[in-house]
């Protein structure tokens, strides 16, 4: 099954709200190419203890969606994303976009296993 097929399916009528979360957040990474399966990018959110809706903001923001667009994208409002941003930022203690990548790839080499260990 294609990436894009999964994602449609987590979309459907009958999904959970983190099935459409991860749906989302599949489709986010799909136009942005990042090559990372949903369930790594579950890992990261996991590891960085930010909510669902936090971590598609924050993806948004990383691969360079503006506030409008990540607003259209997850059917909210571009004041409800600001806040959702400085909450972002505020829990992983940074104050821009370039330091919320930063964050992610951190916490995706944090989370893998070191060699030899």
């Amino acid at each position: 099954m294609t990436s894009s097929r999964s994602a449609e399916m987590r979309k459907g009528p009958g999904a959970s709200p983190a099935q459409k979360c991860a749906g989302r957040m599949a489709s986010v990474l799909e136009d942005c190419a990042v090559p990372l399966p949903p369930e790594t990018w579950e890992e990261i959110r996991a590891h960085l203890r930010l909510s669902p809706r936090e971590f598609e903001i924050a993806l948004c923001a990383m691969v360079g969606h503006s506030r409008k667009q990540t607003a259209k994208l997850l059917r909210i409002s571009p004041a409800t994303v600001a806040s959702y941003t400085e909450r972002v930022y505020r829990k992983l203690g940074i104050a821009s976009k370039g330091a919320l990548a930063t964050a992610l790839f951190r916490a995706y080499w944090e989370k893998e296993p070191k060699e030899g260990t």
